[in-house]
């Protein structure tokens, strides 16, 4: 065999084993680790319930908070050392109904409203529920419903709402 027959022979093994060895890899296939989405799904029932839950919650922390500032801004023209029933009941109604705005729109859930909106939204639905709850309430013909409509009225009205949200 001639020696030029030769050398191009053991050239091309020697570069199709090399250039076998750098060939580039196929794209199609690509080892990427799977992580499971661990994000929370709720359905408006279930956002509806915690809304409720924690509308309920921040009425009873904001009817405290209203009458403790109503006894806190006397002074009185009872001379009695108790809170009247007027500014008593007034702080009872405006912390309870803010609260219940607050309480409802403070979890993010689904988030699909900034904080401000869902608040917005929440303290017109609790004016609204609180005004229907003692409505209902004085119709029901006893003199204590009112008590029971006012804090539901409010809790129900800020979480239904917040249905879009």
């Amino acid at each position: 065999m001639k020696p030029s027959l030769v050398a191009l022979i053991v050239v091309g093994a020697v570069a199709s084993q090399r250039a076998a060895a750098q060939a580039i890899a196929h794209t199609d296939v690509v080892n990427r680790p799977v992580v499971a989405d661990t994000t929370p799904r709720f359905t408006n029932g279930d956002s509806f319930l915690i809304r409720s839950l924690t509308g309920a919650l921040g009425f009873v922390g904001g009817a405290a908070a209203g009458y403790g500032l109503a006894a806190a801004t006397g002074p009185y023209h009872c001379h009695c050392d108790g809170v009247g029933v007027s500014p008593g009941l007034a702080g009872v109604l405006l912390g309870g109904t803010f609260g219940a705005a607050l309480g409802a729109s403070a979890p993010k859930l689904r988030a699909q409203c900034p904080f401000a909106a869902r608040m917005l939204r929440s303290t017109a639905g609790s004016v609204v529920g609180t005004v229907v709850g003692i409505a209902i309430g004085f119709n029901v013909g006893d003199r204590h419903a009112a008590a029971v409509g006012m804090p539901l009225g409010a809790a129900l009205g800020a979480s239904t709402a917040l249905i879009g949200c």
